[in-house]
């Protein structure tokens, strides 16, 4: 699947790919830290493949103590801006001070 033809990351390949349970990517999704690209009148969400870069700027964050508030307070507003806007580029940007 690439994002160009219009093929979107299923929930299930997330999953199978990263790990992560379903009830860990829904609560994402509840605080806008991963936000779908589409979401089908059946209501399956497909993602940028992006999301696996935003995905592990998460698991990298949760390493270095940040609680999922934190990391929403920190990144998740811009990042679920830039991923709503089809851009997924975080820009870089890393949490002094942890």
């Amino acid at each position: 699947m690439s994002e160009t033809d219009g093929n979107l990351v299923r929930t299930r390949e997330i999953l199978e790919r990263t790990g992560i349970s379903r009830q860990v990517l829904y609560r994402y999704m509840q605080l806008d830290l991963i936000v779908p690209a589409s979401t089908t009148a059946s209501g399956r969400n497909h993602f940028s493949p992006k999301v696996f870069i935003i995905l592990d700027i998460i698991e990298r964050l949760k390493e270095r103590g940040y609680t999922l508030r934190d990391i929403k307070d920190i990144v998740g507003k811009k990042m679920a801006t830039r991923q709503r806007e089809g851009d997924g580029d975080t820009g870089g940007e890393t949490p002094a001070g942890k």
